[in-house]
């Protein structure tokens, strides 16, 4: 290894290695990560399938997202190190950051590493880079400046080298930091990093726009309690530290927060640092009874305090006494608020020189400094994503209709923090009910007065009276013109400037005209507007009523989602609760699903506990039994959930075991699951080994299972070994599970084998796994063929896969074919697909499609598809129309994909829409007119083109409230005519 090389790893590891507390770039003095780091969760992304119907022409067929009951949260360190490529997913503050810092710290001191860490950042350069592929120069122009330095261009040169080995692990931080054609670039120059490991982080919402092919999928998931408590602790400490004082006060109020009103926020990692700065700050001021519980005051508060640290904390500071964090916010605001505007998401050079030279001077001198905002060639971004969106948010908030300047972007998903950030810098006074009932006319009135006036003025200074009285009139209407409009200008500023005003003009006032009535069935106003009215403070108990009851009257397929957002208003919280009570089964279960977050609160939990006792509705118990998760630490609720868990309904005890393994992690936890998995009911045994399994086994529960897998009770082995599923790595328990796939039992020889698939890749494992590709026992068989599938790259397994896709058994082929299906670019392994597409038995062709599916851009593939989709199989067709949306793109399949929404089933409709709906390009105007034509059928409200009677589009509307299905159709339709910008009134399945 080079000579530069080595010191690059050396500057990683302290680049890497330390972290601003709270925040990276921006806070206090280094802290060594190691010292505060909580390793993240990551739970593999919900997978879509579709979901057969039981009968050919079921209207119910629908697209579907699942997750399997089986994919627990896996550790984020352990599922890098495992995948080869993998893209992790979460939102501001979640730990993307952190994580990627951390494993690349610890590749690099890890004498054993089989790849070096190489840590780019991309936002360091957010457009496009020239040369690109020459050298990977889009890789060096956006490594840390520290890093770059060390290597220089002899030694990224030998860097160069390990690439094209293969030799690295890529960390791609930040891919949603990146313009629109610098994430095009970046996505096609990945392809040429195939030989080594690559992790891409990115919020999911710009993510999902564009996928990357090959990648696995994780999302990072909130923090559970005992997480919570750990790292309030350390961060507390470290804070602290800095500022001498003791850290055991402010760690209670945090604590006491973060289990209460402010739950939602100490399940993020970032905000829960800045919970604990913001406590410490307030503890050493002797205020700490005013700590903040909503986002916006809390990051408010933390501003002030990172302001402060700056100005009398830090040695040698030269930070003016009088910039406070308000005065940081009135240079920064501005120009955070250009960067959302023209979707750059940096401060451009030329937005930086219209500022006053005072202020410009204060950017260079001091914030730069400061790390506020840092330097990228000639202009600057915000290291802190969380701090650009807070600032763009003060800004609107100070202005004098904040709703108006939002307004345009208020379905733009990286605008929604902007929002909820307005919404909670706003006053929580009550509008004037004439401002709220008719606003336009309150702001054509206001603004008509200054006018009025002076006419009125011109009129009295014409008119023939006697001079005293004219020169009377006139100092009158003087006057009038001088206060009467400021007066009402400021009187109108104070209504929409208030919270009121704010979320009922994005529920009622954003879309009301009839060309935009399908925002009613989209409901992304409504949604918004809860979402608001959950982050504010001091709102009307009518309002929040009224907002939940819209909800609940919606039935949006998300309607808890939208409960849940809400109900974090205390007043709205109240009548989610009154929701519970209703008589409609489905809305009282949408309510309980949006409750777990309070499971805690004795009213709350009371009516929990409630619905699974009395409740005559199967929704409702299983919703109220998943709403209990977040209450396991309350005796009655455990005592409920050890008597749900054998409720007779397999969702009810689906969603007991899944709330039991949030609390495994604590001994308590671990040592009811112990007593659950030792009855001799299946139903209850599995799921509570499996819940063990999630949480991390503890030694002496390791050595209790340990023994259990030498019981004479079959059933006893078996749940030893789901439950060590998650230790099968380690060498003891893989001897013994790799014991227990010869036991004489099947039920056993199953568990064992799944619990060693993770581990498939070891060659011992390898080898047991395909002699048990002929075990006697065919649920035996099917399960070593499906681990087999994680390792299909190995020249013997793959060689075995393609013997059995001749076997004589059609299920035995189908089951080969999805084992195939992680290599189906290996040329022999396609050309095998491809022909097992035109076999006799439909359930082998819709195995081979669904192989094929991630390699439909491979022109034959392609091909085969497009015939594919017009199979005598209606699902046969389904698989196929699927598949065709990978490549939604060509112009063909595009062409053929209209046809289909045409299909007579209607899960081949549904599919071909939802196919059509992944290219968000442009369409041709030539397939909008197709789309138009099918409303003779029936099937679309089409454009203005087609005369449309009032009662059917009522009719329309009516349905898309309740059907999934409809929606989507709607949104690609939406896609569709904005690329024309034509106007559609609905979709909507008619049959």
């Amino acid at each position: 290894m080079s000579t530069a090389i080595d010191s690059y790893l050396e500057e990683l590891k302290k680049y890497a290695g330390t972290v601003r507390v709270p925040g990276l770039e921006v806070a206090s003095a280094p802290v060594a990560l190691a010292d505060i780091f909580i390793e993240p969760r990551v739970r593999l992304e919900m997978k879509e399938t579709l979901v057969k119907s039981t009968t050919r022409r079921a209207s119910s067929a629908r697209f579907s997202f699942q997750r399997p009951s089986e994919a627990p949260p896996e550790a984020g360190m352990r599922t890098l190190a495992d995948e080869q490529r993998i893209v992790i997913l979460g939102e501001p503050g979640q730990g993307k950051t952190t994580l990627l810092r951390r494993y690349a710290a610890s590749l690099a001191s890890d004498q054993t590493r089989e790849r070096l860490p190489l840590l780019v950042e991309l936002g360091r350069e957010r457009t496009r880079t020239a040369d690109s592929m020459r050298d990977f120069g889009w890789l060096y122009e956006r490594l840390p400046d520290a890093l770059r330095d060390v290597l220089g261009e002899a030694g990224w040169r030998d860097c160069c080298a390990v690439l094209r080995a293969g030799g690295f692990t890529v960390l791609l931080d930040g891919l949603d930091e990146l313009g629109a054609y610098a994430q095009q670039q970046v996505r096609e120059l990945v392809g040429t990093l195939k030989a080594n490991q690559v992790v891409v982080t990115s919020r999911p919402h710009a993510y999902r726009l564009a996928p990357l092919g090959d990648f696995k999928v994780y999302s990072l998931v909130d923090l559970e309690p005992e997480e919570i408590e750990q790292l309030a602790t350390r961060v507390s400490q470290a804070l602290a530290d800095q500022y001498r004082s003791e850290s055991a006060e402010a760690l209670e109020r945090v604590l006491q927060v973060a289990r209460g009103p402010a739950g939602v926020m100490g399940r993020n990692p970032l905000l829960l640092s800045f919970m604990c700065l913001a406590a410490v700050r307030k503890h050493v001021e002797g205020r700490l009874e005013e700590f903040p519980t909503r986002p916006a005051p809390l990051i408010g508060e933390c501003l002030d305090a990172l302001v402060e640290w700056h100005s009398k904390h830090k040695v040698n500071s030269i930070w003016p006494a009088d910039l406070k964090g308000s005065g940081v916010i009135n240079i920064l605001g501005k120009l955070a608020l250009q960067s959302f505007k023209d979707q750059s998401g940096v401060v451009r050079h030329e937005e930086l020189e219209k500022l006053p030279g005072a202020e410009k001077g204060v950017f260079h001198e001091h914030l730069v400094p400061a790390r506020f905002v840092a330097q990228r060639h000639r202009d600057y971004v915000f290291p802190l994503e969380t701090f650009r969106e807070y600032f763009a948010g003060r800004v609107v908030a100070a202005s004098s209709d904040p709703y108006a300047l939002v307004k345009p972007y208020l379905h733009r998903p990286e605008w929604r923090r902007v929002i909820l950030y307005t919404a909670g810098s706003l006053e929580g006074a009550k509008a004037p009910r004439l401002a709220l009932w008719l606003p336009t006319l309150t702001w054509l009135f206001v603004k008509g007065v200054g006018p009025l006036v002076r006419v009125l003025a011109a009129l009295l200074g014409l008119a023939a009276f006697k001079k005293p009285i004219e020169d009377a009139g006139k100092e009158a209407a003087k006057e009038l013109v001088s206060l009467l409009p400021g007066s009402l200008e400021r009187w109108l500023a104070r209504a929409r400037c208030s919270t009121q005003y704010f979320i009922t003009a994005i529920w009622k006032y954003h879309c009301k005209w009839p060309g935009q009535r399908y925002e009613r069935i989209l409901g992304r106003d409504l949604r918004l507007a809860a979402s608001c009215l959950g982050v504010v403070e001091g709102c009307s108990e009518k309002l929040a009523t009224r907002l939940v009851d819209a909800l609940a009257k919606e039935s949006l397929t998300d309607t808890s989602e939208g409960l849940m957002d809400a109900a974090r208003s205390a007043m709205a919280r109240k009548r989610v609760l009154e929701l519970t009570y209703h008589r409609n089964a489905l809305l009282r279960a949408a309510a309980a699903k949006a409750l777990p977050e309070w499971a805690a609160e004795g009213n709350v939990q009371e009516r929990l506990l409630a619905l699974t006792r009395k409740d005559e509705e199967l929704v409702v118990r299983r919703a109220g039994a998943w709403a209990l998760k977040w209450g396991a630490a309350h005796p009655e609720v455990r005592k409920r959930q050890m008597q749900l868990i054998r409720d007779s309904d397999y969702e009810v005890r689906s969603s007991t075991w899944i709330a039991l393994s949030w609390s495994a992690a604590k001994p308590e936890g671990q040592q009811r699951l112990m007593k659950l998995i030792r009855d001799r009911n299946d139903s209850v045994r599995r799921p509570a080994a499996k819940a063990l399994a999630w949480a991390g086994i503890k030694p002496r529960v390791r050595q209790t299972l340990m023994e259990m897998m030498n019981n004479e009770a079959w059933y006893l082995r078996e749940a030893a070994a789901t439950a060590l599923a998650e230790e099968a790595a380690e060498p003891q328990v893989q001897l013994r599970l790799l014991e227990l796939t010869k036991d004489k039992d099947s039920h056993v020889r199953q568990a064992a084998v799944e619990a060693l698939t993770e581990v498939a890749a070891e060659s011992r494992v390898q080898q047991r796994l395909l002699e048990l590709g002929d075990d006697e026992d065919w649920h035996v068989h099917r399960t070593a063929t499906h681990a087999l599938g994680s390792v299909a790259a190995e020249r013997a397994v793959q060689s075995r896969l393609l013997e059995l896709t001749t076997d004589e058994y059609p299920h035995v082929r189908s089951l080969a074919l999805e084992a195939l299906a992680g290599v189906a670019a290996e040329p022999q392994v396609q050309q095998r697909l491809l022909e097992l597409t035109t076999d006799k038995r439909s359930a082998v062709r819709q195995a081979a499609v669904e192989a094929l599916t991630e390699v439909a851009a491979e022109p034959r593939v392609q091909q085969r598809m497009l015939e594919l989709a017009d199979d005598e199989d209606w699902y046969v067709r389904t698989r196929a129309t699927y598949a065709l949306g990978n490549v939604a793109a060509k112009p063909a399949v595009q062409r053929k994909l209209l046809e289909l929404i045409g299909d007579d089933d209607n899960l081949v409709r549904d599919t071909a829409i939802y196919a059509l709906g992944k290219w968000a390009g442009p369409v041709q105007r030539s397939a909008v007119r197709s789309v138009a034509r099918l409303a003779r059928g029936a099937w679309v409200v089409g454009s203005y083109a087609w005369p449309i009677p009032r009662f059917v589009v009522q009719r329309v509307e009516s349905l898309a409230r309740q059907t999934k299905t409809a929606r989507e159709s709607l949104e690609l339709l939406l896609q569709l005519a904005e690329a024309q910008k034509l106007e559609v009134h609905a979709v909507a399945n008619m049959h």
